[in-house]
């Protein structure tokens, strides 16, 4: 058969097409495989000659397994190499061993081969481009073997591959809770074996908005182990149900300072107004188990804010006055948008079934204490405003005494605040008296009545009226110069005007009675003299 006589190394691309020699030690080369003849013939110089038969067993040599591993079946896609980086579960990667080749093959590619590939999940294939997903985290196995035309078997060309495990999946739906048609509370009575309804409550961001006191229900079903194997399973914690979801461990953290939960599904509420952050951080079974956080936002409502009473006083019975109060509510004031979700067993819990206002609602109780209606609750009498404020209403009472007057705003959540005040209503004005309305009957009554200390009383008191009338009877230093200088001029009456004696009053004053007939006539005095003319 043909062989190759260019000597060195030989490779698919030389031609194999010479049948003899002359060479005294050719150096030949076979394409292929098995037992080979080679007869040699000597001849001297007288022309005698001398043959031989060689006998070689040329040998079959081992095809080659080659392959490499992308994430997607493009040529394009990067090679991915797993010595450094682990694989995913579930992610399809291509494994191509068509550079795998039989050396001494017909053609020397890999159709000169077939294939076997052995995955460590117990998958099979016999092709030369296989597309292969783990299900499973953990270590996997990948074999390929090819065989040439004379079953000859490569070396088993294998890769290790590290699959990471999936982190668990969270999903979480927060619900009111309603028990016969009102939401619950922490200080809802609820009896043994009560259903429940539930509905979302929600902001334009997607926040849940509650209110203080008000129980919400963390429903995580639908929380798994991200492993395929978990699908469908939604039994919480029970590793020996068939139904387990893969999680062992629960923890929320409900961002008020309270103790962290580990139920699967709690119930919370919350105490005092505010926005709070709520985590819940969730374990798998996996070793020693891999975690996945979620968050989520509360934003509990702030309740309305009764400020002061701004009532008029005195109050008199048969008098009208009006109430008012000094009232806000930051949601309204900021025009803040809450909705509500009231079938959330439709699949959704997003849907903007309802939405909530955000008007507060005032009432007024004009007294505690007295039930006007009659139907045996005294504080239960309320009063709607009418007027165009919403807050102010129009109040009379019909008797005296201390009235406790109480006003009642709820916001659009339903959260209500009270307040009370005290309003003191007394008897019909009548005229202030005097002591001319006192007649001698009555102080002689009074007298027979008044005990020793009242007497005392009123003779301390007669005492100071004397010494006031005493002390406004004296006459003051001006009045005494005034009645002095009345009598030096011989003049009836004299007014004063302000300002010091003798100066310049355009009149000027009548000669005061202090002053000597030289200190007049002295400029340094101020006096000034009047004018006189002769008749």
């Amino acid at each position: 058969e043909g062989v190759n006589l260019d000597g060195g190394i030989v490779d698919r691309t030389d031609l194999f097409v010479e049948m003899m020699s002359t060479e005294q030690n050719p150096m030949v080369a076979w394409s292929t495989p098995g037992t080979k003849y080679v007869n040699t013939t000597a001849t001297d110089n007288d022309g005698a000659t001398s043959s031989a038969q060689i006998m070689i067993q040329v040998l079959n040599q081992l095809p080659v397994a080659q392959f490499e591993v992308r994430d997607s079946g493009s040529a394009g896609s990067p090679i991915i190499d797993f010595r450094i980086e682990d694989g995913l579960v579930d992610i399809p990667y291509t494994f191509n061993g068509r550079d795998s080749y039989d050396p001494d093959g017909q053609i020397g590619d890999s159709s000169d081969v077939t294939f076997l590939w052995t995955f460590s999940d117990g998958t099979t294939s016999n092709d030369s481009l296989v597309i292969h997903n783990f299900s499973t985290p953990g270590d996997h196995l990948v074999e390929l073997v090819v065989t040439d035309e004379n079953g000859m078997s490569s070396e088993p060309r294998s890769l290790s591959i590290r699959i990471q495990n999936p982190k668990p999946i969270i999903s979480v739906k927060i619900f009111d809770v309603w028990y016969d048609q009102e939401l619950v509370t922490a200080t809802t009575p609820l009896p043994e074996g009560s259903s429940f309804d539930y509905s979302h409550t929600f902001d334009d961001d997607g926040n849940v908005v509650t209110t203080p006191g008000q129980i919400l229900f963390f429903d995580s079903l639908g929380t798994r182990d991200g492993d395929r194997t978990y699908e469908g399973r939604f039994v919480p914690l029970e590793s020996n149900n068939s139904n387990w979801n893969g999680i062992v461990e629960y923890s929320w953290d409900f961002g008020d300072a309270t103790p962290i939960s580990h139920e699967p599904m709690p119930w919370h509420s919350f105490e005092r107004p505010g926005t709070y952050k709520v985590s819940l951080t969730v374990r798998d079974s996996y070793l020693t188990g891999d975690v996945t956080r979620a968050t989520y936002t509360i934003v509990v409502n702030e309740p309305p804010v009764i400020g002061e009473f701004d009532i008029p006083e005195p109050v008199y019975v048969g008098e009208s006055i009006v109430l008012d109060a000094n009232i806000s509510d930051s949601e309204e004031e900021s025009e803040y948008v809450v909705w509500r979700d009231l079938d959330v067993n439709d699949g959704l819990h997003t849907d903007r079934d309802e939405r909530i206002s955000s008007t507060m609602t005032i009432l007024w109780e004009y007294d505690v204490d007295f039930d006007s209606d009659g139907n045996g609750v005294a504080d239960d009498d309320w009063i709607t405003p009418s007027g165009a404020d919403g807050i102010r209403v129009a109040a009379s009472w019909d008797d005296v005494g201390i009235k406790t007057v109480r006003v009642s705003v709820c916001d659009g959540m339903g959260v209500c605040i009270k307040k009370d005040t005290e309003i003191t209503v007394l008897a019909q004005k009548d005229a202030d008296p005097s002591l001319s309305d006192f007649s001698v009957q009555d102080w002689q009554d009074w007298l027979v009545d008044a005990s020793g200390e009242s007497m005392v009383v009123l003779a301390l008191i007669v005492a100071v009226l004397i010494l006031g009338w005493a002390v406004m009877r004296s006459p003051t230093e001006i009045e005494e110069e005034a009645e002095q200088a009345a009598a030096t001029y011989d003049v009836e009456e004299v007014q004063s005007y302000g300002g010091i004696l003798g100066m310049d009053h355009h009149t000027p004053p009548p000669a005061p009675g202090i002053l000597s007939k030289d200190e007049r006539r002295s400029d340094s005095s101020g006096y000034v003299r009047p004018l006189r003319r002769r008749r």
